[in-house]
């Protein structure tokens, strides 16, 4: 939410003229201050200000223009306000000003319905398992904090070019198993495999017996000698073996 702007609105000679009183002996109503004024639009009104405004509850006291700003109106100038519509504000609270805030609507809930809730994203459409998740398809979403998994997916940057492992629904928080990098190598494909020793290096081809992502172990066959040897993925197509002992891996990689 933007910064909060502090507008300081005196309604003296703007929303107020001669100050009118109810008429001698006719019931009035005392007004309870809200602890904390909200008005969900630009139109302030008293029954924004105020809990028991009743008819009264849609006089217009003031604008605010923007979302998240902030007014301060004056408490004389308002008290006399209050009384010109045959109400009364005896302001026992002494206070000099009174701040109310236009909110953000959708993010407007009653107190008594209140709760955390995390900013986090999510999918604007459905997305089905294999799909590789795109830039567009990304949107935001607020969640109850409770409903939150124990490992999501907090940045939308976090979600572009990973895979779904299942099928997943529009605006539903996304969990980080359910979301994978896109396969390097891939099953059944030939690859090249570097093997690294000091001094020496060999490159060759295999076929990779399984799926393997960054960094991770994928067995592949030797393409000559069908031997399978274990390495690492580094890159798309590209596996290395890095030897810890020279003498053995070379023999594991030639066939021999």
């Amino acid at each position: 939410m933007r910064s909060l702007v502090t507008l300081m609105v005196m309604l003296a000679g703007l929303w107020l003229g001669s100050v009118a009183y109810a008429a001698e002996g006719a019931e009035v109503t005392t007004l309870v201050l809200k602890a904390q004024p909200i008005s969900q639009g630009e139109r302030v009104t008293l029954g924004d200000l105020f809990e028991n405004a009743g008819d009264q509850a849609g006089v217009e006291v003031v604008r605010i223009k923007r979302a998240g700003d902030r007014v301060a109106l004056d408490g004389q100038a308002l008290k006399a306000f209050v009384s010109k519509q045959g109400l009364s504000w005896p302001n026992t609270e002494g206070r000099n000003r009174v701040m109310v805030t236009r909110a953000f609507v959708r993010d407007y809930v009653s107190p008594a319905d209140a709760e955390p809730k995390v900013r986090v994203p999510t999918l604007n459409t459905i997305v089905r398992t294999g799909d590789i998740i795109r830039q567009d398809q990304i949107t935001w979403s607020e969640v109850p904090e409770r409903l939150l998994p124990n490992n999501y997916f907090a940045l939308p940057e976090e979600l572009v070019g990973l895979v779904a492992q299942q099928t997943i629904r529009p605006g539903v928080v996304i969990g980080k198993a359910t979301l994978k990098p896109e396969p390097l190598v891939r099953k059944d494909e030939l690859i090249t495999v570097v093997y690294q020793a000091p001094g020496l290096a060999i490159s060759l081809r295999c076929k990779a017996l399984g799926d393997g992502h960054k960094d991770q172990a994928v067995r592949c066959e030797n393409s000559t000698s069908k031997r399978v040897i274990d390495a690492r993925v580094i890159g798309e197509s590209l596996a290395v073996i890095e030897a810890a002992n020279p003498a053995v891996q070379v023999a594991d990689v030639r066939g021999q």
